[in-house]
């Protein structure tokens, strides 16, 4: 309730700001990082993080003795989507897309939307809290879709899912016990946990936009067949798609500008349709991907 809160209030203190133009960027960016560096640690779904590891001078003749703290953290369900849609909202606002929402309710149903909490999809402001705001009505083809959506997602994830993990499980646990798996198994343990994974995920995504129906809300498709594609652009394009636009146009993109805006102050070259120096390539396309996939720890 407290972040929530806070990205109200941040909202409508923007709506103060009379020069919308003149925003500092210097938040934007602030706001991206904080968000992203905890959205790293979030991401993890782990309740247990070794936190602390620290060498403490005994101050005698024994030298120094090792001391390993262990913290056990227990994160909220979906926190890791909970921060994603309160970082666009923030950011939104900032940049002047969307306007300053004054009911603190449409705010919070918007970052805390409960069917797309768990694993997406993620969607941005500007489209999922103008829905807040319409009047729904009971729309039996609509129910009918959201319903089909959940089975069908229930399906994957009991059906398919959880039988590919009674082939990757073992191999997987096989290995942590330090012992090698033979040639067939090790490929069975790793194919299964790819499609586990996908048919997991995707069934996850297929329950909250068909249980967003039910609502009146309309949520973005987030896999479209990504094991169809071509090469490894179009499988990212296709896995996961609303956070590889989520991360394009809140961390990937901004990056690109800033450093285009720069090396042009500066007099460099430009990249061309075709060429590009070893040193374009580094600042434009290599520093910004691998700077992003950090920030939202891939």
């Amino acid at each position: 309730p407290s972040v929530t809160i806070w990205n109200w209030l941040r909202g409508m203190g923007e709506a103060a700001n009379a020069k919308p133009a003149e925003r500092a960027d210097l938040g934007i960016a602030q706001d991206a990082v904080v968000f992203g560096a905890v959205g790293r640690v979030l991401a993890a779904k782990g309740v247990s993080i070794t936190a602390l590891e620290t060498e403490v001078s005994a101050g005698s003749m024994s030298g120094e003795r090792m001391f390993r703290a262990q913290v056990d953290v227990v994160l909220p369900v979906g926190i890791s989507f909970y921060t994603f849609q309160s970082m666009s909202y923030t950011i939104d606002v900032y940049r002047g897309r969307i306007q300053p929402e004054k009911h603190l309710g449409v705010v919070a149903a918007y970052v805390a939307f409960f069917p797309q909490l768990v694993a997406g999809p993620i969607e941005r402001a500007t489209n999922l809290m103008p829905q807040f705001r319409q009047k729904h009505r009971f729309d039996e083809a609509r129910t009918i879709s959201g319903l089909q959506l959940i089975l069908w997602g229930f399906f994957k994830k009991v059906v398919i899912a959880d039988t590919l993990a009674l082939k990757a499980t073992p191999v997987f646990s096989l290995a942590a016990d330090g012992t090698i798996p033979a040639f067939y198994d090790a490929w069975t343990g790793a194919l299964t946990y790819t499609l586990q994974i996908y048919f997991d995920f995707s069934g996850y995504s297929d329950m909250a936009i068909g249980l967003a129906l039910l609502f009146g809300i309309s949520l973005p498709a987030n896999f479209n067949s990504p094991f169809k594609a071509c090469n490894v652009i179009d499988y990212w394009s296709r896995w996961h798609m609303t956070l590889t636009r989520f991360l394009t146009a809140y961390i990937y993109n901004p990056i690109v500008l800033r450093v285009t805006r720069a090396r042009m102050a500066a007099g460099k070259p430009q990249p061309r349709r075709g060429k590009m120096t070893a040193g374009t390539f580094f600042a434009l396309v290599a520093y910004p991907t691998v700077f992003t996939m950090f920030i939202s720890g891939i």
